[in-house]
C-alpha cells in the first residue's frame, strides 16, 4: 500500500467518524427526527465530496473498512436477539407469522410500486430486500441481478422512515 493509499483511506475514515459523530451529537442536542445521524452524515458527506471535488471511488476506497464491519455488527444484532430466545420460543408462532407476513407485504409492494412506476427489472429487484440488514440486502440483490447502490439506498431509506415513524407519539 502506498502513501498516497494510506492518506486517501485515512482521510475517508476520519470525514466519516467525524461527522457521524457531530450528526450523533446534533441529534442528541436537539431531539428532532430530522435530524437523524444517518441522514444528517450521508447529507453533509455527500456535499463535502461534491464541494471538495473528492471522486467517489476515492470515498469508497477509504471508507471499505467500516463496510467490512457490517458482516461482524450483524452477528452482534443476532447475538443480542439469541440473548432474548425464551422469549421468543414462547410466542413463537406469533413472531414468525408477523415476520412472514411483514417480508412478503415488503417484498410485494416494493416490487408492484416498481413496476407501477416503471423503474424496471434491475430496480425492483434491487428494492426487495430493503426491510433487512445492509449485508443481507446486498447478499440478496446479488444473487437476484440488482444493483448494490440502489439496495442500499432503499435499506437506508427504509432505516430513515422506520426511525421517523416510530417518533411519533
Amino acid at each position: 500500500m502506498d502513501i498516497h493509499m494510506i492518506l486517501e483511506v485515512s482521510a475517508s475514515l476520519i470525514l466519516t467518524v467525524a461527522v457521524f459523530a457531530g450528526a450523533v451529537w446534533l441529534s442528541q442536542k436537539t431531539k428532532l427526527p430530522i435530524f437523524n445521524p444517518l441522514l444528517v452524515s450521508v447529507a453533509v458527506i455527500m456535499a463535502l465530496i461534491t464541494l471538495l471535488r473528492v471522486p467517489l471511488s476515492s470515498y469508497e476506497t477509504g471508507v471499505g473498512v467500516i463496510s467490512a464491519m457490517l458482516g461482524p455488527a450483524t452477528a452482534v444484532l443476532a447475538f443480542s436477539i439469541y440473548q432474548q430466545r425464551a422469549i421468543l420460543q414462547s410466542h413463537f408462532l406469533p413472531i414468525l407469522l408477523g415476520c412472514l407476513a411483514g417480508s412478503i407485504t415488503s417484498m410485494l409492494s416494493a416490487y408492484f410500486l416498481c413496476e407501477f412506476l416503471g423503474l424496471g427489472q434491475e430496480v425492483a429487484l434491487s428494492t426487495l430486500p430493503k426491510s433487512t440488514t445492509a449485508p443481507i440486502a446486498l447478499a440478496v440483490t446479488s444473487e437476484l441481478g440488482g444493483t448494490a447502490s440502489i439496495t442500499m439506498a432503499a435499506v437506508m431509506t427504509t432505516g430513515v422512515i422506520t426511525y421517523f415513524i416510530s417518533k411519533i407519539k
